[in-house]
């Protein structure tokens, strides 16, 4: 027997309810790694999880060690231990008020039952030695510049940041979080058919600048050139009530934010402090030559100790370094500054330029004194690659020479 069906016209069709297959989530992000990734594969991440839908990263991908198991006092036996040592360290005790301390937790004040097995300063110390050697130490080092016809010779401490950036990256507990390219971020509508989307810039790596200088940076040959971009913070502040020093922090920008922001592993550290230029004269009392020459005194120190600090990533940064990550890839990285967090005189320092008393006193573009007012215009940046034409004619740049330790 035939039976007519009724006829339903297609404008009453919900496209929901008509399409079979798969779907996207409502609200989504969708992640487009940049071109030179070792794995260009597109994810998407549902609004509400963190976990992508589409990912080749997978827990196994980053091999277990036995360091993943060590306690986070590690090497201090306790937790008690460790935080024993904090109070120790953080308030600069000497041997007989660490030797007081200890015997009060110890006996009278926990009648025997404290957890600190530290018994006195010596132990102390000795605790303190091991743990170092899990850290990058601090070297001396000194450099010389001329002012009113006498060389005087500065003296500072500073980490190598190099050394410290390996230990980030050849960290097993820090793979998984690494940040190895750029990407672009999108914030997506529409399950079957998107109907809306929104880029989303909330990372260093979702901006247009890591993937600039990413794309500058040779292919694979075989193994994947990585942009390694740092950080770095200086500034003028009181480390204690009466000594006022310049603290140098670097923050590996290939960490997320809230772990790059922190104090703990993957955060910042600091590499030194930019030595303190004295002043033999008195400010007040000198004419603009003098003041000049002192400017130029204090910038050439600048200079002379960033070189130091910096030199071990000076050639990296050209030609890169191989280092095998946590997820068994090998990578050729360069480190570079993404970041300057500097105030108006520390950058004109920085930026080997004059500041107020220079024709072109922007540290941050070729803006001449003449043309400061010209609030909405726009000037060429200051970077080692336009100084560079300037001082030879030339006018070509590169934008990975904005960012490179010189």
């Amino acid at each position: 027997m035939d039976v007519d069906l009724p006829n339903v016209p297609d404008a009453d069709l919900d496209p929901e309810e008509e399409f079979i297959g798969p779907r996207l989530p409502g609200t989504y992000f969708k992640i487009i790694p940049h071109p030179n990734s070792t794995d260009p594969t597109s994810s998407i991440i549902p609004l509400g999880s963190s976990q992508p839908i589409s990912s080749t990263d997978t827990p196994d991908r980053f091999s277990t060690t036995s360091s993943n198991h060590r306690s986070p006092w590690f090497p201090f036996r306790t937790r008690a231990d460790f935080e024993a040592a904090e109070i120790v360290v953080t308030g600069a005790l000497n041997s007989n008020l660490t030797d007081k301390l200890l015997d009060g937790i110890n006996h009278s004040w926990c009648d025997g039952k404290s957890r600190v097995t530290i018994e006195n300063s010596r132990q102390m110390q000795q605790e303190l030695q091991s743990a170092r050697r899990y850290g990058v130490g601090f070297q001396s080092a000194s450099v010389f510049a001329s002012y009113k016809g006498e060389t005087h010779e500065i003296k500072f401490e500073y980490r190598d940041p190099w050394d410290w950036i390996t230990t980030l990256l050849d960290d097993v507990t820090l793979g998984s979080t690494s940040i190895y390219n750029s990407v672009r971020k999108y914030y997506c509508e529409g399950s079957i058919v998107q109907v809306y989307q929104e880029r989303v810039i909330d990372e260093p790596n979702t901006a247009d600048a890591w993937a600039r200088f990413e794309s500058e940076l040779p292919e694979a040959d075989p193994y994947p050139h990585c942009l390694l971009p740092l950080h770095f913070w200086l500034d003028e502040g009181l480390v204690t009530k009466r000594i006022t020093m310049h603290p140098m922090v670097l923050r590996p920008v290939f960490q997320p934010g809230n772990i790059r922001n922190t104090s703990g592993n993957g955060g910042g550290v600091l590499v030194g402090y930019m030595a303190a230029v004295c002043d033999p004269s008195d400010p007040s009392n000198r004419k603009a030559p003098e003041t000049l020459e002192f400017a130029k005194y204090k910038m050439e120190v600048y200079q002379k100790v960033l070189a130091v600090i910096f030199r071990s990533l000076k050639s990296r940064s050209r030609n890169g370094e191989p280092i095998r990550c946590p997820d068994h890839v090998a990578r050729i990285f360069h480190p570079g500054f993404l970041i300057n967090s500097l105030d108006g005189k520390e950058a004109a320092y920085f930026n080997a330029c004059r500041a107020a008393l220079a024709n072109f006193p922007c540290p941050k573009c070729l803006v001449s004194k003449a043309d400061l007012h010209r609030i909405t215009s726009s000037f060429t940046i200051r970077t080692s690659a336009t100084m560079k034409a300037l001082a030879s004619g030339k006018t070509r740049s590169h934008n990975w020479d904005q960012i490179r330790p010189n």
